[in-house]
């Protein structure tokens, strides 16, 4: 058996670079609407300390021109852009990187509880977990994000807007063979299918 290596070769761009599939940037900013009613809409913001683009790269790149003014073929627009988010290692052993969304749930993350656990570590940093994926970036010889993971079961999209507007936030661009890994376990994840457990009667 081969085992994979979990640390993913990147460049940096200049600023004035396009958008495209492997950008990770840096403070994502996330908002959804969670509720609404007649007279008003919630709305809430999540700060993702990282994220990373995996939406395909022709579609990236299409956004990426439509948003500069270079092209406007409705066939090929995408409202938004899917991202993952990437998370420390440490926060997301425990469920602490949820903090922030239980607390304005007014829900409670389980003291102790584990979310990445001992098992889980081990095999992905293998690089054999469906779910999880251990995540180091270098740049040429230099580490530029260490002790991270990336959750397949957490996606989240934005508008190509928003990412072209913060380009100075982009701090690497993953080379291809790499992002294709990522994005390849990501599809695997997405298409898992749930058998049901043999020992439970059907209803």
């Amino acid at each position: 058996l081969v085992e994979m290596v979990s640390t993913s070769k990147a460049v940096i761009l200049p600023a004035e670079q396009g958008v495209g599939q492997g950008d990770v940037f840096k403070d994502v900013k996330y908002s959804y609407i969670d509720s609404e009613d007649g007279d008003s809409v919630e709305v809430m913001e999540l700060t993702f300390p990282y994220a990373i683009v995996v939406s395909q790269s022709c579609d990236v790149a299409y956004m990426d021109d439509f948003e500069s003014g270079e092209t406007s073929a409705a066939v090929k627009y995408m409202p938004s852009i899917l991202m993952c988010p990437i998370y420390p290692k440490d926060l997301i052993k425990h469920g602490e990187h949820l903090k922030e969304v239980f607390s304005y749930l007014d829900r409670t993350i389980e003291s102790g509880a584990p979310y990445y656990n001992k098992e889980d570590i081990k095999v992905a940093e293998k690089d054999q977990h469906v779910r999880f994926h251990a995540l180091k970036i270098d740049v040429d010889d230099k580490t530029i994000v260490d002790q991270a993971v990336i959750d397949f079961k957490h996606l989240s999209s934005l508008p190509m807007k928003y990412l072209h507007n913060h380009r100075l936030q982009r701090i690497c661009t993953i080379e291809d063979i790499y992002i294709d890994q990522i994005v390849n376990k990501m599809a695997a994840y997405l298409a898992r299918v749930g058998l049901p457990d043999p020992k439970i009667p059907e209803r």
